[in-house]
């Protein structure tokens, strides 16, 4: 590994393109190691490219990341990534060996975030018009609502407005909120608009741990319970 890799690591324009979108990506991530740690990485963008900039140097001296070493970063929701590094090969921190072979340089692979992207829901109740269903996420700066839910909602029939109750809030607070949707591989993912006056209003910040909750029968998303992100140092 170079001088220049200890302080500055590229992403994949691909990768980073499915996590945030074309040309775009949050301020910062939150990078946890298999030891407990979480590290604030700042991104840089330069040229079209997105890098792990300020931060980064402190997640290479912790974990003694050096040249060869193959870094897997596991994305837990679109602003917090799991660190695994493998050294020739053997994992210092848990029984995986990569197969990869080294390389004389330092590189880093960001496995896809589909397959964490819609979790299964904490449950599914039944009522005599519809269901209720709730879920669980990550806060961060985008935020997709997941596909049984849009599908309950029917927009793919047309974008409109849902009611959003933010039960958590003392006075609770009630307001429309629009809906928008992107291209995917199939189809269409849904999301909130503004989704960060949403945060703002909800007093959510980015790693807290938000509890939802969609009515069908009145088309109300509920934030139910908000738990803050607590960075272990």
């Amino acid at each position: 590994m170079n001088r220049a890799d200890e302080v500055l690591m590229a992403l994949p324009s691909d990768t980073a393109a499915k996590l945030w979108g074309v040309d775009k990506a949050p301020t910062n991530v939150l990078i946890e190691t298999e030891d407990g740690r979480t590290f604030i990485v700042f991104i840089s963008e330069a040229k079209g490219k997105f890098f792990l900039f300020n931060g980064w140097s402190d997640v290479v001296t912790h974990l003694g990341l050096k040249t060869g070493c193959l870094v897997i970063l596991n994305p837990l929701d679109s602003t917090r990534f799991k660190l695994t590094y493998f050294v020739n090969g053997v994992s210092p921190t848990c029984f995986w060996t990569s197969m990869v072979p080294t390389a004389s340089h330092f590189s880093a692979d960001i496995a896809p975030i589909d397959s964490v992207q819609d979790v299964a829901p904490l449950g599914v109740a039944e009522q005599p018009n519809g269901h209720i269903i709730r879920f669980v996420r990550m806060a961060a700066h985008y935020f997709w609502l997941p596909d049984n839910v849009s599908s309950m909602a029917k927009l793919d029939l047309g974008l409109k407005s849902i009611t959003i109750r933010l039960l958590h809030l003392n006075p609770q607070k009630e307001y429309p909120n629009g809906t928008r949707r992107e291209k995917k591989v199939k189809g269409y993912r849904y999301a909130l608009r503004r989704w960060s006056r949403f945060m703002n209003i909800a007093c959510i910040k980015v790693g807290d741990t938000v509890y939802f909750c969609f009515d069908e029968t009145d088309q109300v998303l509920s934030v139910e319970r908000v738990v803050p992100h607590v960075i272990r140092r």
